[in-house]
């Protein structure tokens, strides 16, 4: 889904992944940035390695 905002278009994307724990990404690009993203599935490891991330 696309959307405009502040003369910006944000994009929501899906991720559909193979071989993973996490079996779907979810994440909004706003520009060149990242934002809000979201997984489903993962593993105890992973969930807190990206709990510790900093913006």
């Amino acid at each position: 889904m696309t959307y405009k905002t502040n003369n910006e278009f944000i994009m929501e994307e899906t991720f559909q992944t193979k071989g993973t724990c996490a079996t779907m990404i979810q994440f909004t690009r706003d520009g060149d940035k990242i934002r809000n993203i979201r997984f489903t599935g993962g593993c105890n490891g992973n969930l807190k390695a990206i709990a510790k991330l900093e913006a």
